[in-house]
């Protein structure tokens, strides 16, 4: 029988110092790139989502599934530097902030975010192979002017002087609005979902059925039901009955006449509930900006 030990022993070692070559020669990469400060060469994308959005980048070409723009000569910083097969990836933030539009009803407000890139440079595989470091330098270089501080970045003709966002010249007045929005908005919510709940009520006082299994669950569901506490404003707005009911025992089916007084009496004491506990969520209308 053949021995396989001793050849098996040697790939492994050989594997093993391929290994630690390739992880110097990312070392050395890394070494040159990773807390550096970058002017972007290129155009480049991030979601602004708090994790690294991909862009490809093939020469001056890139493409991403990111939505927000930055233009060539945006400041940015290197945090990691990962090497591929056949790739280089720069993962940078954007230190100025950016402004996110959304809608709320008929205001347009503004969010801050951060906003994280991963360059992911194309390499051709044989200098990854031949681990030429000076070789890929030159082609992160060609995305990514660098510099050892922010304040050289600054200073430098390729940055495109792009500050922080800036809020609208009359956002505080739309906030003002907006907060008194939100409060009419809140309390009419308020109103509505308490008239949903008494009309339940008087549903179901006009359809409590005389037969005996009925009026046995009824009682039953009642009884499970006081056991429900929740008084978060948001849920006893935003919820529904089938959500918190209690489901009817498996013995008892789901379509016989006691699993319908269990469930007939549950909505009523959760409906109860709701008339009671939901005032204490009205909230204090700001005064209206344009009254002062």
């Amino acid at each position: 029988m053949r021995r396989y030990g001793p050849i098996v022993a040697a790939l492994a070692a050989l594997l093993l110092c391929n290994t630690l070559v390739a992880g110097e020669f990312e070392d050395a990469v890394r070494a040159r790139w990773r807390g550096a400060w970058v002017t972007l060469e290129i155009e480049s994308y991030s979601s602004c989502s708090g994790s690294y959005s991909n862009n490809d980048v093939s020469g001056r070409f890139v493409s991403s599934k990111a939505g927000r723009k930055f233009e060539p000569g945006e400041l940015a910083k290197v945090n990691k530097v990962q090497i591929k097969r056949k790739k280089a990836e720069l993962m940078v933030t954007v230190p100025a902030t950016t402004l996110f539009p959304r809608q709320d009803g008929p205001f347009t407000l503004y969010d801050e975010r951060n906003c994280a890139i991963e360059l992911e440079v194309t390499v051709p595989r044989d200098l990854i192979k031949a681990k030429d470091v000076d070789a890929v330098d030159r082609l992160l270089a060609a995305v990514a002017e660098r510099f050892a501080t922010e304040a050289e970045a600054r200073d430098s003709s390729s940055w495109n002087g792009r500050g922080d966002d800036t809020y609208p010249d009359d956002y505080e007045l739309t906030l003002a609005r907006h907060a008194v929005w939100k409060a009419e908005q809140t309390n009419l919510t308020i109103n509505e979902r308490l008239g949903a709940a008494m009309d339940q009520v008087e549903d179901l006082a006009e359809q409590v059925d005389d037969d005996p299994d009925y009026l046995n669950g009824f009682a039953a569901g009642t009884h499970e039901m006081r056991e429900w506490n929740e008084r978060a404003c948001a849920k006893l707005l935003g919820g529904e009955f089938v959500k918190f009911r209690h489901r009817a025992p498996k013995e008892r089916g789901e379509d016989g006449k006691w699993s319908e007084g269990y469930y007939d009496g549950q909505e009523l004491v959760y409906s109860i509930a709701i008339m009671r506990r939901l005032p204490s969520c009205y909230v204090e209308v700001p005064p209206d900006p344009e009254d002062s």
